[in-house]
């Protein structure tokens, strides 16, 4: 597999200048022998060996491993041990997903209503639930839109939820062991909106003595509310508490605090504790927005008919839900699928369990043994998961050559100093485009595992730098450490 683009002599000698500054700020030690054309290789494994030993990282531990395509080692060091990889875990879901539904797999949420009569719905109205990841606000207007449009004005009955695809655990294995109400900790289901989240954003009065405003996304009857805002003087500080957590059906947010005039803070994201609920309530909302009448307003669990359906709403390409949830790095995402390929393969209600077979007969095919890993969720969230760096490239190195899904994962992946998580990395070193990464981020972990690649006639290099246990505050330090032996790699290429 051959990487080329054509460049004009002025980008090619910027990128040259970058590239060469980038070459002294890496050579720590022997600078005559890095200086040296006759020995790339061994330049290289000097500076990826003395940034594996950096003194800020002590006493961690790090695995690396730097090969070709052709599975040729040019680098490795404690390769075969495993450590948690964090959101590396994504990689291997975003693969099963891939070869298992397809890069062109779509969800379909199905909307379904009893005998229509002048209007009226004579019963219920139903949505069943694909596990569609990709939900959002604008999906259910255009439900209500459509069937202002179809005519219905009332719906007798109810909103029925049919959630059957999944079980009935909402949060995904390891997520039960914290507490935080943190979006990253959304739950999983059949039905789910805007990722299981809200957003909340608080707005101080215009002067002293004002109560302040809370602003919710999207506008739902789900989130129920407890707010002392005050507006103080201009001297005084800002100061804003709030918490979340699950009251009978709803989620009750508290919001208190002290606000200087004109204040307005970035967004909060918080999860939802009631899934289906939120679609529900929320889906309610829209439709008596667009003037329809529902006599029995709150929504049940139930099953839905299996007749034709009144309105379907399809999401975009697998390939394209895997690309966001691997640049953004979504836990909720990756959770999602999970369940789904445990649906699909195995038989619904779709389980975590379920998937996680899935993703070990993945593992099991391209030579990686069981009992050699440990694979607890389909996010990576918290350190359970653990890899070495082997693995993680004999994964990278399967995919890169399989044709019918393996452009999609490396589109998938962030790109150095343009997309993603790896957007605000690398910038101004001369590597920008030329690195397509997984990013992972724990307390005492960071990694960074894919592809380097260049504009000459040569094969990307796979790669994997898994970096743990480095002291309390050095989560910085250790993705400088990832960052530069990633530029090392485009710089031997270059070279």
């Amino acid at each position: 597999m051959s990487c080329h683009t054509d460049e004009n002599p002025q980008t090619t000698t910027r990128r040259r200048f970058q590239l060469a500054a980038c070459l002294a700020v890496l050579c720590i030690t022997h600078p005559a022998s890095a200086n040296s054309p006759r020995d790339p290789l061994g330049w290289l494994r000097q500076q990826l060996e003395t940034l594996s030993r950096a003194p800020d990282l002590q006493p961690g531990k790090i695995a690396v491993l730097v090969s070709e395509l052709t599975g040729r080692t040019l680098f490795a060091k404690n390769a075969e041990l495993s450590v948690p990889i964090a959101s590396n875990v994504k990689l291997v879901t975003a693969i099963a997903a891939l070869s298992e539904l397809g890069p062109a797999y779509r969800f379909a949420t199905r909307v379904y209503v009893d005998r229509v009569v002048d209007g009226v719905v004579k019963g219920n109205l139903y949505v069943r639930g694909s596990g569609d990841p990709s939900l959002a606000p604008q999906h259910l207007w255009r439900i209500a839109r459509y069937l202002k449009h179809f005519g219905i004005k009332r719906i007798s009955g109810r909103i029925v939820l049919d959630e059957r695809l999944f079980d009935d655990q909402r949060l995904p294995p390891l997520f039960e062991t914290r507490t935080s109400d943190m979006y990253y900790r959304a739950a999983t289901g059949a039905l789910s909106l805007n990722e299981n989240a809200f957003a909340i954003q608080v707005l101080g009065g215009d002067r002293a003595g004002q109560a302040g405003r809370v602003i919710i996304e999207p506008t739902t009857d789900y989130i129920t509310t407890q707010v002392d805002l005050q507006t103080v003087g201009r001297r005084a500080r800002t100061k804003l508490e709030l918490s979340t957590q699950a009251e009978r059906a709803r989620t009750l947010l508290t919001i208190k605090g002290q606000l200087r005039p004109g204040y307005r803070g970035g967004w909060h994201l918080r999860r939802v504790e009631h899934p289906a609920l939120f679609f529900g309530l929320t889906l309610r909302h829209e439709l008596q927005a667009q003037g329809i009448r529902i006599d029995n307003h709150d929504p049940v669990a139930g099953k839905a008919p299996s007749g034709e359906e009144i309105y379907v709403v399809h999401s975009a390409p697998l390939a394209s839900l895997v690309r966001y949830m691997t640049k953004s790095s979504s836990n909720f995402v990756a959770e999602q699928l999970l369940k789904v390929l445990g649906a699909e393969k195995h038989g619904a209600p779709g389980t975590s369990e379920k998937g996680l077979r899935v993703l070990r007969a993945l593992l099991k095919r391209v030579g990686i043994e069981a009992g050699k890993y440990t694979l607890a969720n389909g996010s990576g969230l918290y350190e359970e998961n653990r890899f070495s760096a082997t693995q993680i490239c004999t994964l990278l190195r399967q995919v890169a050559s399989d044709f019918r899904y393996g452009a999609d994962l490396m589109a998938s992946l962030p790109i150095a100093g343009q997309d993603g998580t790896l957007a605000k990395r690398f910038a101004g070193s001369g590597v920008e485009g030329y690195l397509r990464a997984k990013t992972g981020t724990l307390n005492h972990v960071v990694s960074l595992s894919g592809y380097a690649g260049t504009t000459k006639q040569r094969a990307p290099l796979v790669f994997s730098f898994l970096l743990t246990d480095f002291p309390d505050g050095k989560i910085a330090a250790a993705r400088r450490v990832a960052d530069q032996m990633a530029q090392a790699l485009v710089t031997f290429l270059e070279r």
